[in-house]
């Protein structure tokens, strides 16, 4: 599991076995550098598999905003932004992980 670095400070807010999980940060990119900030957590997602030589792993992300991913995105699971990963989101990522 990876945080984006605005976040990354946040961890401590997640289970102790999640936390044993987080492997690093993703990068931020500077949205006014983008042509089209559409789906950037995507790519910043991306740009983190690439610069740690782990592009073909499988991978999810948990998320609250969608426009941050492309439209339809297969590895993201929407969150509720006032309610959080509840069992909908539990149940996505257990029968995603199944897919594996």
């Amino acid at each position: 599991m990876a945080f984006n670095a605005l976040s990354g400070k946040h961890a401590d807010f997640f289970l102790t076995d999640l936390r044993s999980r987080i492997v690093g940060v993703t990068p931020i990119f500077d949205i006014d550098d983008l042509v089209n900030p559409a789906g950037i957590r995507f790519l910043e997602i991306q740009k983190y598999l690439a610069e740690t030589g782990n592009q073909h792993r499988h991978w999810l992300a948990l998320d609250n905003d969608a426009s941050l991913f492309p439209r339809g995105c297969q590895k993201l699971i929407l969150c509720n932004g006032s309610k959080g990963f509840g069992d909908v989101q539990a149940n996505a990522l257990f029968l995603k992980q199944a897919c594996v």
